[in-house]
C-alpha cells in the first residue's frame, strides 16, 4: 500500500474514535504486553485484551489476529511477538487492514524512540496507530504532540521503576539473602520469604556437573548425553516451555553459583538461604576445568561441511540459505541468499549448533512399526494397480517443444506470423508439453520394504555416526529443510523415496493425515510454536 498522508490518518482515525459506527468492520490487529511475574501471573494481560476486544465491538472493530509478550519490558523492540508482528504485517496488509491497536502507548513500548520509529514505519507501510487509552490522532500537531508527551512520561516512569527495583533487588539479594529474577533451572520458589527449594529438573544439573567434572566431555558433549538421558532441558520463563539442551545453556548453567548457594546482585555473589545442590569441590573442580579451556578454539577442518548444509532454506522469505564457516569462532552459520543480495529478507544468521538439538529429537521421533510399513506398501500396490488401469500418456520429448516456443517467439518478434497465429501455435505447443510424460524423468519404483527397514534404524545411525556420515544420511533422507532464527527448524521436506512413510508417520501422531505427496514434512509442535502466515506452504 503507498505511504499515507495525513489527511488519510486524519480521516482513519476519525472514523475508529468519532464514528460513523456502521457498514464493513474495519480490520486491525492488536499488539499487548507485560513486562512483570505479577502481570503475567494476575489478570492485566487478560483484562485489557477482554477490555480491548468490548472497545473494538463499540466501534465497529474486526482484530484478526493477537500478538502478546509477557514479561519483556517495553524499553527494548528484541520481543518475540513484537517481532512476529513486524515481519506479518505485510501480509494482513495485503488482506485488507487498516491498522495496528494497542490498549495504551505504554503497552506497545516505553521509549520515546521506539515509539516514533514504528508509527512511522506504520505510515509507510500505508496503515495507522490507534492507541485505545490515549486516542490520539498524530495528523494533527497537537496530536502529535500528545504522543510524545505521553511515551516521554512512560519512558520516564521505566526509567524511576528501573532504579527503584534495582533498589529493591539489592535489598533482597543482600539482606534477605534471597535469589532474585526467575529461578536457575533445578529451583523453583518456595514461597515470598523463603527463597528457593530444588524440583524435578535438580537432576539434571547433578549430572552436567558430573560430566564436566570428569573433563572428559565439552560442551557439547554434555548437552549431547543430557538430552541421551531424556532430560528436557532449560526451563524457559518467557515461553513457558523447555529449551533444549546445547552448549550455551550448559556452559551457563556450569558458571551459575546459585547451585553452591549462592545469591546474585549484579556482578558480586553473595551467600544466600537456600540450599546447595552442587558440592563446593564439584563446582570448583568445574570451574578450574572450563578456565584451562578458554582460549581453545573449537578446531572444524575447513573442508567440513554444516550438518544441513545445501539443505537449508530460509523460513522468512523461502530464499535458499549459504553456509559460512566462522573458523575464528568454531562455528558454521546459515546466511539466507535474500538477505545477502539486498532482496528485502531481514533474517539474521542461524548458528548450525542450535539446529542440531532439534534433530536429535527429530530422529528420535522417527517412529516406524512394521504395521505402518505395511499398510503404505498395501496403499502403495492399490495406487500402481489405479495407475495400470489408466490409459497410458504420449512421450514428449520437452526439450523439442522448449525449442519449438523459443523459435516460435523470434518469429513473432521478426514480425514474419501474425499474433494471432503466433497464439494458436503457442496454445497447441503449451497443450502438447501438460498432456505428456517427459522422455527422460521416468518415475523410479519406490522400495517400501527397505525405505522403511532404513527409517527404522535411522535413528540409531544418526546417534551413533561421526559428523560426516550425519550430513550424509540427512541429505538421503531430506529434500529441504526450512530454518529461522531463534526458532530453528521450522518445517521439513522429505525425498520422495520416504515421503509416504513419513507422512504415514506424523498423520498417525495427530499431523495431517494420509499419504502425502508434495506438503513439506512439518516438525510436532513440542519443537517449535511458529505459525507464519507468510508461506502457507511451510506453515501448519
Amino acid at each position: 500500500m503507498p505511504e499515507l498522508r495525513n489527511d488519510d490518518i486524519g480521516r482513519i482515525l476519525r472514523r475508529v474514535y468519532v464514528g460513523p459506527f456502521d457498514g464493513e468492520p474495519l480490520k486491525f490487529v492488536y499488539y499487548g504486553r507485560v513486562s512483570t511475574t505479577m502481570q503475567v501471573d494476575g489478570t492485566g494481560l487478560d483484562d485489557r485484551k477482554e477490555s480491548s476486544e468490548m472497545w473494538c465491538d463499540e466501534h465497529n472493530i474486526e482484530i484478526v489476529e493477537y500478538y502478546a509478550d509477557h514479561g519483556i519490558s517495553g524499553g527494548t523492540t528484541d520481543r518475540p511477538d513484537f517481532q512476529r508482528m513486524l515481519r506479518e504485517l505485510p501480509y494482513y496488509i495485503a488482506h485488507g487492514i487498516q491498522g495496528v491497536l494497542t490498549w495504551s502507548l505504554d503497552r506497545f513500548a516505553r521509549d520515546v524512540l521506539i515509539q516514533l520509529q514504528e508509527i512511522d514505519r506504520f505510515t509507510k507501510l500505508g496503515v495507522v496507530f490507534v492507541s485505545i487509552y490515549e486516542q490520539a490522532d498524530y495528523s494533527t500537531a497537537s496530536g502529535r504532540k500528545k504522543i510524545i508527551d505521553d511515551a516521554n512520561a512512560a519512558e520516564n516512569y521505566r526509567l524511576r521503576h528501573k532504579e527503584n527495583m534495582s533498589r529493591a533487588y539489592r535489598f533482597t539479594a543482600i539482606k534477605r539473602k534471597q535469589w532474585v529474577g526467575p529461578p536457575p533451572t533445578g529451583y523453583r520458589r518456595a514461597g515470598k520469604r523463603v527463597g528457593l527449594e530444588s524440583n524435578d529438573d535438580a537432576a539434571a544439573i547433578v549430572d552436567l556437573f558430573d560430566l564436566l567434572a570428569t573433563d572428559c566431555y565439552s560442551a557439547d558433549a554434555t548437552a549431547m548425553e543430557l538430552r541421551r538421558r531424556g532430560y528436557l532441558g532449560v526451563w524457559n520463563v518467557q515461553t513457558q516451555a523447555y529449551t533444549p539442551w546445547n552448549r550455551y545453556n550448559v556452559l551457563d548453567i556450569a558458571r551459575n553459583a546459585a547451585y553452591i548457594g549462592k545469591v546474585r546482585y549484579h556482578d558480586e555473589w553473595f551467600d544466600g538461604n537456600h540450599r546447595a545442590i552442587i558440592a563446593d569441590e564439584t563446582f570448583n573442580a568445574v570451574q578450574d576445568i572450563l578456565n584451562g579451556r578458554v582460549g581453545q578454539k573449537r578446531i572444524i577442518p575447513r573442508e567440513e561441511d554444516g550438518l544441513i548444509g545445501g539443505l537449508t532454506w530460509c523460513a522468512s522469505c523461502n530464499s535458499p540459505m549459504w553456509q559460512q564457516l566462522r573458523s575464528d569462532r568454531g562455528y558454521i552459520s546459515y546466511i539466507c541468499s535474500g538477505r545477502q543480495k539486498r532482496l528485502g529478507c531481514q533474517a539474521v544468521a542461524v548458528r548450525d549448533d542450535t539446529i542440531e538439538p532439534q534433530l536429535y529429537l527429530l530422529f528420535e521421533r522417527i517412529d516406524l512399526p512394521h504395521e505402518i510399513i505395511d499398510a503404505v506398501a498395501v496403499e502403495l500396490a492399490q495406487r500402481a494397480a489405479r495407475r495400470a488401469r489408466q490409459p497410458v500418456t504420449p512421450a514428449v520429448d520437452l526439450r523439442a517443444i522448449e525449442e519449438k516456443m523459443a523459435r516460435l517467439r523470434e518469429m513473432y518478434i521478426d514480425g514474419d506470423i501474425s499474433r494471432d497465429e503466433y497464439r494458436r501455435r503457442k496454445d497447441v505447443l503449451e497443450s502438447q508439453r501438460a498432456i505428456g510424460t517427459p522422455l527422460d524423468s521416468p518415475t523410479p519404483p519406490i522400495n517400501i520394504k527397505a525405505a522403511g527397514a532404513f527409517l527404522q534404524d535411522a535413528a540409531r545411525l544418526f546417534r551413533e555416526s561421526p559428523r560426516k556420515h550425519q550430513s550424509r544420511l540427512l541429505r538421503e533422507l531430506f529434500e529441504h529443510i526450512w530454518v529461522g532464527n531463534k526458532i530453528g527448524i521450522t518445517a521439513i521436506q522429505p525425498r520422495d523415496t520416504y515421503l509416504l512413510l513419513l507422512g504415514a508417520i506424523q498423520g498417525k501422531s495427530g499431523g495431517p493425515g494420509g499419504l502425502w505427496t508434495s506438503t513439506p514434512y512439518h516438525i510436532p509442535p513440542i519443537w517449535t510454536r511458529f505459525q507464519s502466515p507468510l508461506f502457507p506452504s511451510i506453515a501448519q
